[in-house]
């Protein structure tokens, strides 16, 4: 069974020695001071269009009139539970998506407490790339680096997500239809390019003078726009806001 799952804005894919791939939503809800700029909230979410949910329950899922649902991620643990085929990297990740330690050769490793133990005060998601083959692309020169994750479940039945609450532990599980295109996203109000040293948050010691995503090969460009589950506007997003990989 098929399922995608797009990730826009500020997501930071993390394989670090050590650390199983992860792609991490750094939390940066409140206005943040880095090298003198005031970077404004970014506010990270779950979209889903409602008739892709098989096992959706009006008392359960508030909001359910809606054609999109969206959910804020206030720190929570996503996984793909249904078996898939191991995960990858299409070589369009090395070549699109900006790296950190290609930008800072010293930048050290990624906080623990933010990618692995999942602190809410940290970090907002972590989604566990167990499966499929991870993209990455822009709609335009200037724009965001944006990924996406393909994969196609073995199990008998539809493809599952699960969620879990860093903090209480809780965990729910919904099933998607098969074709299911699902979005996670970490965007703001008013994109600028200093936006991008967001990422730097989940490093264990932030650069002394953090740099932007720098320039990008001219081969990434790629067809949009996105699926319905895409926030709208995404594709007027600047550089700023892209995707990026640690290290």
């Amino acid at each position: 069974m098929r399922l995608k799952v797009h990730f826009l804005g500020i997501c930071t894919y993390v394989w670090w020695e050590g650390i199983s791939p992860r792609m991490v939503l750094v939390n940066a809800k409140n206005n943040t001071p880095i090298d003198g700029y005031d970077i404004g909230s970014h506010v990270p979410t779950l979209r889903i269009a409602a008739n892709d949910i098989l096992d959706l329950d009006p008392q359960r899922w508030p909001g359910t009139k809606a054609t999109i649902l969206e959910w804020e991620l206030n720190g929570a643990r996503l996984r793909i539970e249904s078996e898939g085929p191991p995960f990858t990297r299409d070589p369009s990740v090395d070549r699109c998506m900006p790296s950190l330690a290609a930008l800072h050769s010293d930048i050290g490793p990624p906080s623990k407490a933010a990618v692995e133990d999942g602190d809410p005060a940290l970090s907002s998601c972590i989604f566990e790339l167990t499966q499929g083959a991870l993209s990455c692309g822009v709609l335009r020169e200037d724009g965001a680096a944006f990924s996406m994750l393909r994969t196609e479940t073995r199990e008998q039945g539809q493809p599952r997500l699960s969620i879990t609450s860093f903090r209480s532990g809780e965990s729910r599980t919904i099933t998607l239809r098969d074709g299911a295109e699902i979005t996670i996203a970490n965007l703001g109000a008013a994109e600028a390019p200093v936006d991008f040293f967001l990422h730097y948050m989940l490093a264990e010691k932030m650069p002394l003078k953090p740099e932007g995503p720098g320039r990008r090969d001219s081969s990434c460009r790629v067809n949009g726009p996105g699926p319905a589950t895409w926030p709208p506007g995404f594709g007027s997003v600047d550089a700023g806001c892209s995707n990026s990989r640690y290290p």
